[in-house]
């Protein structure tokens, strides 16, 4: 599941209904990632789009969307 701002479900509110705790969306979607790639903000390391992915972000209107491969580290 995914929100229409393009954040991830990362919580829920007291009804267990998911919103986005940065921008407060509770839209949800259902992006279709086939043959999306996404891009490591930091270094450029692309993998295939995954709303597994650590921090990915779903960016249809771009080329590529975006994720955090761990390259800076975890902590």
């Amino acid at each position: 599941m995914y929100l229409k701002c393009n954040h991830g479900v990362t919580a829920y509110d007291d009804y267990g209904q998911a919103v986005c705790p940065i921008c407060g969306c509770r839209e949800t979607a259902t992006p279709d990632l086939t043959g999306r790639i996404a891009r490591c903000d930091d270094c450029g390391r692309e993998s295939p789009s995954s709303v597994n992915l650590p921090f990915f972000r779903w960016r249809p209107e771009l080329e590529y969307d975006s994720y955090y491969c761990g390259c800076r580290g975890w902590d």
